[in-house]
This record gives structure tokens, C-alpha cells and sequence, in this order.
């Protein structure tokens, strides 16, 4: 019988993953679960996510020993791997999820859904028993990255994301931020029975979708990206399978790039740099724009 050192030792996990800027931080575990009894749509269905997890306080030198016991791996004996993925951030932190993978012998069948994990993973996959969350600050200004203390209610913020992505819109000559449930609901009653031009663009590791109509009667709103007078406008930001939040100051930050004709990001920021604990700096599109933005002031 394979023994728990075995197995986490079989595991593809880093020396450069134990290095710690802080003693105590924490993670989250999220249990298989089961989401078929609620709708997406119920106002409860954050607050019963949220309740099905647990925050667990970690110490640095006991790492290893909090992932063996909050991801319950030795009920998975045919669990042979942690995977883990980018599933959210915002400006200032990014957050990540340990998963289990199974050997091919595995029927997976009697491996438990995580239907929680499934929602919050952005390449569509279905999860499996169970799986961790962490948080780690990571700074726009310099190499800094270290994993931070996680709540609940970080969690309950990715999920909001998910349900009501903030957008960009500009209408009667102003520009302004709205939390948008239903972008396709949204785009009729906001652009009644006008024709809908669209627009994406990838830029400073952004995907941005433009809709927008065109009026005499309009104003060269957006000239940097889109020629023309422009009535009205919706811009919502991509990111893997979902809406992400945008916001006018991260517009404002593409448009000055743009007025100066930089169309790429300095391939020196987008080398593998580790920090000064020597871990992989992850290179989020807020990071890159901020570094890019301030050197082209």
C-alpha cells in the first residue's frame, strides 16, 4: 500500500512552492458537492456555496502536512497528482485551485462530483473529490508575490463576478461602470433596434469586446480604438470562459497606450521572473498593464 509520504512525495510539487514570505496564511477546502438542487439564478445560490466551505489556518513549516489534510488525499488512493490553476483575480491578488487527478485505471464514476469546484475552474473541467484554494498578494509595481490569509468572502466575490461582471459603458456623452447580469438582454434594451457593430481586441494581455453604434449625432468617443462618432457604447473584458470585470481607469490606462502607438508589451516583462523568494511571478493582465502604463508616461 502506497503510504501518505509516498504519495505526497509522487506529487508535483516544487521546492520553489515552499518558500514563504509569511509564517501563517490559510487556505480554503471545498468538499464534493452537490449543485443540482439549486438554481443559478436563486439569490441563495452564493450563500449556499459559501457555505459549503471551510478556511483552514496554515503555518509555513507545516505546508505539505495541511495539503495532505485538508485535501483529504489518502481517501483517493488512485489520486497520483495535485493540478493547479488560475481560477480569479482582481488588481491585486490572484487566486489558485489544487485539484486532484487520477490515475487512467481510475473509474471515475465512483469518484464524487465537486460541483462547486467545476463552477469556479475556467477551462470547463469537472472536478473531483476534493480541492483546495489559495490567495497570493502579488504586487504591480515590483517582484513581489506571496501567498496571503484567504476568507469566505473572497470566494463569494469571484462568484458575483461570474454572475454580474462590471462593464464599461458610454452614453449621452458620458462614460460610466454598471454591473451587468445578462449581456444579451442588456445590449437590446440598451441599443433598442439600432444595428450593433462589434469589435475585439487583444491588447496588453487584455480581450476586450466592443459593441457600439455609430450616429452623426454621436461623439468620437473611443478614437484611439474605434473611428467615427460613436452614440453608444458597451465594453466587457474576457478572460478564459468567462466575463471579467472592467473597469474606466483600466480603459483610460489602454487608451493612453494607444494615443502612443505602443501595440506590445516589452518582451522583457513577459520573461519567466521569479521573486525574491524564488517563486514564478505570475504575470496577471493588470500587472502588465500598470508596468506598461507607468513607463509610458
Amino acid at each position: 500500500m502506497t503510504t501518505l509520504e509516498e504519495k505526497l512525495d509522487s506529487m508535483k510539487i516544487e521546492s520553489k512552492d515552499l518558500k514563504f514570505h509569511s509564517k501563517n496564511f490559510s487556505m480554503i477546502s471545498i468538499p464534493p458537492s452537490d449543485l443540482s438542487n439549486i438554481e443559478y439564478n436563486d439569490p441563495g445560490y452564493i450563500s449556499h456555496v459559501l457555505s459549503k466551505l471551510t478556511v483552514h489556518p496554515v503555518n509555513s513549516d507545516k505546508f505539505l502536512e495541511s495539503i495532505a489534510e485538508y485535501s483529504n488525499i489518502k481517501e483517493y488512493p488512485t489520486c497520483n497528482n495535485l493540478e493547479t490553476q488560475i481560477i480569479g483575480f482582481n488588481s491585486t491578488h490572484v487566486y489558485e485551485m489544487s485539484f486532484m487527478v487520477f490515475n487512467s485505471k481510475t473509474n471515475l464514476n465512483d469518484i464524487p462530483n465537486n460541483d462547486i469546484a467545476s463552477i469556479l475552474n475556467i477551462e470547463g473541467e469537472e472536478i473531483k473529490g476534493q480541492c483546495l484554494i489559495y490567495k497570493s498578494y502579488i504586487s504591480n509595481e515590483d517582484y513581489n508575490m506571496r501567498l496571503d490569509n484567504i476568507e469566505i468572502n473572497d470566494i463569494g466575490e469571484l462568484l458575483l463576478v461570474r454572475k454580474q461582471p462590471q462593464m464599461v459603458i458610454y452614453e449621452d456623452g458620458d462614460w460610466r461602470e454598471e454591473k451587468i447580469p445578462d449581456i444579451e438582454n442588456y445590449k437590446k434594451k440598451f441599443f433598442g433596434d439600432d444595428y450593433i457593430k462589434e469589435v475585439e481586441i487583444n491588447y496588453m494581455s487584455y480581450t476586450l469586446k466592443i459593441l457600439y453604434i455609430t450616429s452623426s449625432y454621436g461623439e468620437e468617443a473611443l478614437p484611439e480604438i474605434i473611428e467615427g462618432k460613436i452614440e453608444g457604447i458597451i465594453i466587457y473584458s474576457i478572460y478564459g470562459s468567462m466575463i471579467d470585470n472592467f473597469t474606466i481607469a483600466e480603459l483610460n490606462k489602454i487608451r493612453h497606450l494607444k494615443s502612443k502607438k505602443i501595440e506590445s508589451i516589452d518582451e522583457d516583462l513577459l520573461k519567466t521572473k521569479k521573486d525574491d523568494l524564488g517563486r514564478d511571478i505570475v504575470n496577471t493582465k493588470y500587472r502588465l498593464l500598470n508596468f506598461m502604463y507607468r513607463k509610458n508616461l
